[in-house]
């Protein structure tokens, strides 16, 4: 699978903190650390007052559709040390979090997973954190 990546809006402000952030990670999580770069490389970046109210940052309540599970959810986009899933707090560091960043209500997003398995998010809502 060769999927068509669509096109993301990230803030100067997650932009910033998530470049620094992924230049001084590594280890156990430099799979995801790649793909969090790749999908910096090819964001477009803005200042924060033009992001749309429907693309995800940080902060961000998410409602998406699992499309290969056929399972919806609804999460909060966090920093690494916030992360609690119990209370639908989400990490930037892990593949969806890094997935969901930047994508606008309607868009869809898919990749392999690290295990091989085909994974696709499409986000059905978006409020501003």
């Amino acid at each position: 699978m060769n999927p068509t990546l669509p096109p993301i809006i990230v803030t100067e402000t997650d932009f910033d903190f998530l470049c620094n952030l992924t230049a001084t990670r590594g280890g156990a999580l430099s799979e995801v650390m790649s793909f969090l770069e790749q999908e910096l490389e090819r964001a477009d970046v803005v200042p924060d007052p033009y992001l749309p109210a429907d693309a995800v940052r940080l902060h961000s309540r998410v409602t998406y559709r699992d499309l290969v599970a056929d399972l919806q959810r609804t999460v909060t986009l966090s920093y690494p040390h916030e992360e609690d899933i119990s209370r639908g707090l989400v990490s930037i560091l892990t593949p969806v979090g890094a997935a969901l960043l930047g994508l606008r209500v309607g868009q869809r997003i898919a990749w392999r997973s690290w295990a091989d398995t085909p994974r696709e998010l499409e986000v059905l809502a978006v409020e501003p954190g």
